[in-house]
């Protein structure tokens, strides 16, 4: 399983999973010294498939630290540290802001993940062993298939919030909750309701996590957030000159929060 760089590349998804699913993605990685990322918190979930070596995921604020496992993730709020450990794959199906809610009735589970298991049964083990054996195309297709035997949420609320993640990011999440409640046509208060029951968090965390990586992802390009690149981007608001309005609009961080995260990235393992 061995691989001499990191090779990144997307697979297509059926339009059945459109508002489920928005791409599928495969990573492979040699591991070794450097090979650190930074996950962004972009407001979407995740289900995540692995074979080989298991990635160490770490929380650069707390120093929390856990192995990364199959799972469905919730969006998270803040960014994470990832380190491969030795050669490895991942495989990740990256879901719509709506998707878990559209999913087996509501699964809004921010920062927070469920074993994969729990969610696809059998199949998640079936797709591991795929996935381990090279097949990388066929255990997208498995786990795809599974997601769309599953009853589809529908509701008049979900379609409404659609269109509100939709201007979230169009607007690259530099919009107020106010402007969105008033696009929507409805009070701040039906927005923070929809927000929490079917994004798994409030209006202003999602736009945060929205804005936060919009700006990265401008600077840094598609596919794996490396550690020295994501710190680079970050800097370029550190300097004490720059507006503290701007750096919250456009980061999703106050400054004192900006330059503790730049600092625990840089030692993200002490």
């Amino acid at each position: 399983m061995a691989v001499a760089e990191v090779t990144y590349r997307r697979i297509e998804v059926p339009d059945s999973l459109r508002g489920v699913v928005e791409h599928v993605w495969v990573l492979h990685q040699p591991g070794g010294p450097g090979d650190t990322e930074v996950l962004l918190p972009d407001g979407r979930g995740l289900v995540l498939l692995t074979a080989g070596a298991t990635g160490l995921l770490v929380d650069p604020l707390t120093g929390e630290r856990r192995p990364e496992e199959p799972e469905l993730r919730g969006p998270w709020t803040h960014a994470l540290v990832r380190t491969q450990t030795g050669p490895g794959v991942r495989l990740g199906l990256q879901l719509h802001p709506l998707g878990p809610a559209r999913l087996g009735g509501g699964r809004p589970i921010a920062d927070r993940a469920l074993p994969l298991a729990d969610v696809v049964g059998p199949v998640a083990d079936d797709a591991s062993r795929l996935l381990a054996a090279g097949a990388e195309d066929d255990a997208a297709r498995l786990l795809l298939d599974a997601f769309a035997r599953q009853p589809i949420e529908r509701s008049a609320d979900l379609d409404r919030l659609d269109d509100v993640v939709a201007r979230v990011d169009q607007e690259r999440g530099l919009v107020r909750p106010v402007d969105l409640a008033a696009f929507a046509g409805v009070q701040l208060a039906e927005l923070h309701r929809w927000c929490v029951a079917l994004l798994g968090m409030a209006p202003a965390a999602y736009l945060s996590a929205v804005r936060f990586s919009s700006y990265v992802r401008e600077r840094v390009g598609a596919g794996p957030v490396r550690l020295e690149a994501a710190v680079a981007a970050l800097r370029w608001f550190m300097d004490p000159a720059y507006p503290p309005r701007e750096v919250e609009r456009f980061t999703g961080l106050a400054p004192a929060d900006l330059r503790r995260l730049v600092e625990r990235l840089g030692r993200p393992t002490s």
